[in-house]
């Protein structure tokens, strides 16, 4: 035991109240952006951890002492806990913020992400310039020695959206897991007959990996690159259900061109699961055409 790591916990907590404390004031200030500071300040906090972790585990392959990171990543822990409830709290007081709770894969991390990047005042006013924000519109071109043209903090953020998408794939209560599985398969299944080959034969020309450039060669994508199409798909399916509800809550209204989810042969356009959290949304959906997610069950 380390002397005085009681006296240390408590000064770390006490540090760390007066900061939350001051976040959430800045919270409720008219400049919005003020909201990523408590997302930001967890993932702070979280790369410490992870770095001192990382650190533990190198010393004690190496037969070193690892006292010293060992506990202070015991320390960490609990600071992380209590940042992740201050974010619950703040998304829970957001109109919108029961909803992405509800959602299966975002949890009060995730929510208090979405919530500070993908909320502007005016909204979005489309998917598609949503997704551009995010940086997951192929067609944009960044130039060296120009702004970036997306939010680069969003676009991780969406990787590991992404990703959630895919660690809950198998819970049935999962909507995005479902439509990530199902949008593997179909991947999966264009990659097989070689609808990839034009994309396949322009990637070897910068491919250097050995592994993918023999799946490249054989006119395919490898692997990895169809596991990130699939999870991009759900993501933007996800983003365009942000963007609704973001702009239904801002103008009362559904925006004027929603995402239409792409089946072979035809464009079905699907709301968000659990509209009916968000009042009025699910009637004005049912009033444009719009599907919910309870009424359809074919996403591929």
């Amino acid at each position: 035991m380390v002397l005085g790591a009681s006296n240390s916990h408590a000064t770390f907590l006490a540090h760390l109240d007066r900061d939350v404390k001051g976040l959430e004031t800045l919270l409720h200030a008219p400049d919005r952006s003020l909201q990523r500071l408590l997302y930001s300040r967890y993932q702070q906090l979280q790369r410490l951890r992870i770095s001192l972790s990382n650190a533990s585990r190198s010393a004690s392959r190496n037969g070193q002492p690892s006292a010293l990171f060992d506990w202070l990543v015991d320390q960490l822990r609990p600071l992380e806990a209590r940042l992740v409830r201050a974010m619950e709290d703040h998304v829970r007081n957001h109109r919108a913020g029961k909803w992405l709770l509800s959602l299966h894969g975002i949890g009060p991390v995730l929510a208090c992400g979405v919530l500070a990047y993908c909320e502007k005042l005016p909204p979005f006013p489309t998917a598609g310039a949503l997704w551009r924000y995010a940086g997951l519109d192929p067609t944009l071109q960044w130039q060296q020695g120009q702004p970036r043209p997306y939010n680069a903090r969003l676009k991780a953020l969406c990787y590991n959206i992404g990703d959630s998408f895919c660690k809950t794939s198998t819970n049935p209560k999962s909507f995005y897991g479902r439509v990530y599985r199902s949008r593997k398969a179909y991947e999966q299944k264009k990659n097989e007959r070689g609808d990839y080959r034009d994309l396949a034969m322009a990637s070897l020309s910068y491919t250097k990996d050995s592994s993918a450039r023999a799946y490249y060669e054989k006119g395919m994508l490898p692997p990895g690159r169809i596991e990130l199409r699939a999870r991009r798909y759900a993501v933007k399916l996800f983003l365009s259900h942000v963007q609704q509800v973001l702009y239904f809550l801002h103008y009362n209204d559904i925006p004027p061109k929603p995402y239409a989810l792409t089946i072979p042969g035809k464009g079905i356009w699907i709301g968000p699961p659990n509209a009916s959290m968000i009042p009025q949304l699910a009637e004005a959906f049912a009033q444009h055409g719009i599907v919910l997610p309870e009424d359809y069950d074919d996403h591929a």
